[in-house]
């Protein structure tokens, strides 16, 4: 095991799976072989707990396993399972931005531990597509229905990739200076807490693991993966990756389609 790399943090769409959503055995293999050499594998993914638990599946858990989800605004336990780290935006943040993005016409979908809630809309088909791939059920919420109860971990405009360009333009400044938004993906954009990103969500696990950060890598493709890349002592690219992720990396591994993941963990081995 490297002296100097303890933990290895892995995207998952556009790094870990292929472009079908599926896992090759080949990453499957690099991460078992990681974890049998003592390193500690996690997660670390816009997707909700429902998006990763399927995977889980194919990985032996020799100890407890951590997830950072919701692009770092949860962390949870496998082996227990059990919540350690949560932020989430109350009524008062959620109909802030509901009511300021609303006006773009370009389709919002609310996101809480209970699912997928289309806002004061029918689900779009990207909004059904974005919910099925990571194994949840959308409905529609009209704002009316939010209450002191509503915790929301995200908000995101979903539609098709031209409608989102349109989109991003127009995003009052009020809002990309109080909250983290970021494209993670051609048809959507996400809106969450000012400092919730895939760094601040490591930042939080190193604390409670008592590791530092230094001694993490990170592999990632999207621009959502731009602060874990820089902050932790390693970062590593996808060779399908933004290009300002391959530029801000230390080195680029090859594509998702290519068992990049892979290809990244070997080189981890060497540093």
């Amino acid at each position: 095991m490297s002296n100097k790399i303890k933990v290895i943090a892995i995207d998952m769409d556009g790094t870990l799976l292929r472009d079908d959503k599926s896992l090759s055995d080949v990453n499957v293999k690099a991460i078992e072989k990681a974890i049998m050499k003592g390193y500690r594998i996690v997660f670390c993914t816009g997707r909700p707990y429902a998006g990763v638990a399927p995977f889980l599946k194919y990985f032996r858990q020799t100890e407890t396993e951590y997830l950072v989800i919701q692009n770092g605004g949860q962390i949870a336990s496998i082996n227990p399972d059990e919540t350690i780290y949560h932020i989430t935006m109350d009524k008062s943040e959620t109909i802030h931005i509901l009511d300021a993005l609303l006006p773009l016409d370009s389709g919002l979908v609310l996101v809480n531990e209970s699912g997928y809630f289309s806002v004061e809309q029918e689900p779009n088909r990207f909004m059904q597509m974005d919910a099925d791939i990571v194994h949840e059920k959308i409905s529609r919420l009209d704002i009316s229905a939010i209450t002191d109860e509503t915790k929301t971990e995200n908000v995101m405009i979903v539609n098709e990739p031209e409608i989102i360009d349109a989109a991003s333009e127009k995003i009052p400044q009020e809002i990309i200076d109080h909250y983290h938004v970021v494209r993670s993906q051609p048809y959507l954009i996400e809106i969450q807490p000012k400092d919730v990103n895939k760094a601040s969500g490591l930042r939080a696990l190193a604390d409670h693991l008592g590791i530092p950060i230094e001694e993490f890598a990170a592999i990632g493709d999207g621009l959502n993966d731009l602060e874990m890349i820089k902050e932790v002592g390693y970062g590593i690219a996808m060779a399908n990756g933004n290009e300002v992720i391959r530029r801000e990396s230390k080195w680029v591994t090859a594509s998702n389609e290519e068992n990049g993941v892979q290809k990244a963990i070997e080189h981890i081995f060497t540093i």
